[in-house]
């Protein structure tokens, strides 16, 4: 199902809508937005980091259009790559200045083979945007209406950073969805649910009364039993829990440590210094972490702009052995300490069940041989005694 925020220049949404749109479609998000005349993309399946990079890319990148969509898998796993929005495709290559967001089930013909396991979204824009000339068809509305046509009640959202466009965003089936002021949304799930009860609740999900939401949405269970298979919408039932919001300041700092297409920034220059190169090789060999971005994340690090491995949090030198020098006040330090008091009471409970598990093996075996030893008693051997004749006349004659 998924839902789609189309944003322009100038407009924003709130933190409560956004993390209405994530509870309502919880299997991860994508916010596109244009800089330097590209299209950039920031991924995340938390939240958490999610909105955090949300609001930095509106108060950064907010005089341009900003696409933003969460999703519900219907087609494919739920996974990084098949999160909207994505490039579109043009002569088997991904443009840098065009990428759209999809909302709904698309028809059979664009269902990907199971094998695929990509969702429907990427598979049309393989099999049928990958030979279209996008420079010219995106301001020909007979095109949109067409491709309005075909796709049904799905809706699609392009965002354009290419000069040759009248516009930065084209909503295909617009009228399918709804403004809320200046925000368009391809479907109610950024609010929650008006409806009522008019007999009790029994068993399973047995509605008596339904009035159609105004301000609608809600958390959903089982997505594949409420979803209409013909429009693609989604019957909603049951009302989101509160809002999660930030407030532990640490937290938001943490949220914001993954930057744009999921990578942790550091200054790539720096690839070209020797001594950093030097650095990261000793760390390389001395930690085993294949990339520095695995390297800062797994460290919890962050690379200061004269090449410099820090805290994250408090700033202190992080060895080429990966030591920390951390203050006592570190969050980092700290939580990295529980992390590692919780690995050592579960490697202690590990070892004390693999020695009672060995004990036990033991004793069934001793047992067993003890009692095996006990069966093995020698056998009476039956003695063969003469017949002894009490008198001659018992003998028989012969």
């Amino acid at each position: 199902m998924c839902i789609i925020a189309s944003i322009p220049a100038g407009s924003q949404i709130e933190e409560n809508t956004l993390n209405q749109m994530w509870s309502s479609n919880p299997d991860g998000g994508g916010i596109a937005y244009i800089e330097d005349g590209k299209v950039k993309t920031y991924k995340s399946m938390k939240l958490k980091k999610f909105r955090s990079n949300f609001f930095r890319i509106l108060d950064e990148h907010g005089d341009s259009d900003i696409l933003v969509h969460t999703r519900i898998a219907t087609h494919g796993s739920v996974c990084i790559p098949n999160v909207h929005p994505f490039p579109v495709m043009q002569d088997g290559k991904e443009l840098d200045d065009l990428v759209f967001a999809h909302n709904g089930i698309l028809p059979s013909a664009f269902i990907p083979p199971a094998k695929m396991d990509i969702s429907d979204t990427r598979y049309i824009n393989e099999v049928l945007f990958n030979g279209t000339d996008f420079d010219s068809v995106l301001d020909d509305s007979r095109w949109r209406e067409m491709i309005g046509d075909i796709i049904g009640h799905n809706k699609f959202v392009f965002l354009s950073a290419n000069p040759i466009h009248k516009q930065e965003s084209y909503i295909i089936n617009s009228h399918l969805g709804e403004y809320d002021g200046k925000v368009w949304y391809s479907n109610s799930s950024y609010c929650k649910p008006k409806y009522k009860i008019i007999s009790s609740y029994k068993s399973g999900r047995q509605w008596n009364g339904y009035t159609k939401p105004t301000s609608r949405s809600s958390f959903l269970d089982d997505t594949e039993d409420k979803i209409d298979i013909v429009t693609g919408e989604i019957n909603y039932w049951e009302v989101n829990p509160e809002d999660e919001v930030i407030e532990d300041e640490f937290e938001r700092k943490l949220a914001g440590r993954v930057w744009d297409n999921g990578e942790i920034t550091y200054d790539k220059q720096l690839l070209e210094d020797p001594a950093f190169m030097a650095t990261w090789k000793a760390i390389q060999e001395n930690t085993g972490f294949q990339t520095i971005e695995h390297a800062l994340e797994g460290l919890w690090a962050e690379i200061d702009d004269a090449g410099m491995w820090r805290c994250f949090d408090c700033d202190e030198v992080i060895t080429v052995h990966g030591v920390r020098s951390c203050k006592s006040q570190c969050d980092v330090a700290e939580m990295m300490a529980d992390a590692m008091e919780l690995e050592e009471e579960r490697l202690a409970i590990k070892a004390d069940e693999e020695a009672a598990f060995a004990q036990a093996e033991a004793d069934y075996y001793s047992g067993k041989n003890k009692a095996s030893k006990r069966r093995k008693t020698k056998k009476a051997v039956q003695q063969k005694l003469p017949i002894k004749a009490d008198s001659e006349e018992d003998v028989a004659p012969f």
